[in-house]
């Protein structure tokens, strides 16, 4: 199948975690060009491009049409109007990590029959991976990726209430190996927004927040940084 076009890193990232053959479904799905993708590589059996809103999904259709590419489209909100029969892979992208607990929350079924859920927050990271661990979700691998000069983590999940909870390093650093691309450049990132906590807790006299804070700091630049 010859290449029309490209997907950016984010969405490249999130495509090389879509298992093959399986039945596809991309939450909030923009100009619908990961399940066009998708299909026209041959990936998956059926793709579903879902939005909350109308002009996307109209866009997705155009762009389907342009590129003779059969997908579904779905008005809906997070999961809501999808057939959960449709669905063993989906993509949840491009959003805050607080919207995406509020749609996993509303699709229980995706605790079911070893759903696969691919996430790339830009928001709330580390709630959202103690979130996931708290309530049985197993972060099976993660990567970096670097889009538009900044920095995002892409990762894949299963519900699996038998792994262990994430660990405090793990709740901020995820499953991203040391010395992996741009796996230092997401360090300074987690870094700057743990300086800033520092200074809120010590602003406030939480010294053993504060002290909590930057233990994990130096933890993560021995890790990472050196």
């Amino acid at each position: 199948m010859r290449d029309l076009f490209s997907l950016g890193p984010r969405l490249s990232k999130c495509a090389e975690y879509v298992r093959e053959g399986s039945k596809f479904a991309d939450i909030g799905t923009d100009h619908g060009y990961l399940p066009i993708w998708l299909r026209l590589k041959e990936k998956v059996n059926t793709a579903i491009a879902a939005d909350i809103g109308e002009g996307p999904l109209s866009s997705a259709k155009k762009n389907a049409a342009r590129y003779r590419c059969e997908i579904k489209t779905a008005l809906s909100d997070g999961f809501k109007n999808i057939d959960p029969n449709d669905v063993e892979d989906a993509v949840i992208a491009g959003m805050g990590g607080g919207l995406m607990i509020s749609i996993i929350t509303a699709a229980p079924w995706l605790r079911e029959n070893k759903r696969h859920i691919i996430l790339q927050p830009m928001t709330m990271v580390p709630e959202l991976r103690k979130w996931l661990s708290d309530e049985g979700f197993f972060i099976e691998k993660e990567e970096t990726v670097m889009d538009e000069n900044k920095v995002y983590s892409v990762m894949s999940v299963y519900f699996d209430p038998d792994e262990p909870r994430l660990d405090e390093l793990e709740i901020y650093m995820g499953k991203i190996v040391s010395g992996t691309e741009y796996s230092r450049e997401y360090a300074e990132k987690v870094l700057k927004k743990l300086s800033d906590k520092i200074k809120g807790h010590s602003h406030r006299g939480e010294r053993e927040e504060a002290e909590k804070a930057e233990a994990l700091s130096k933890k993560i630049a021995e890790i990472y940084l050196s």
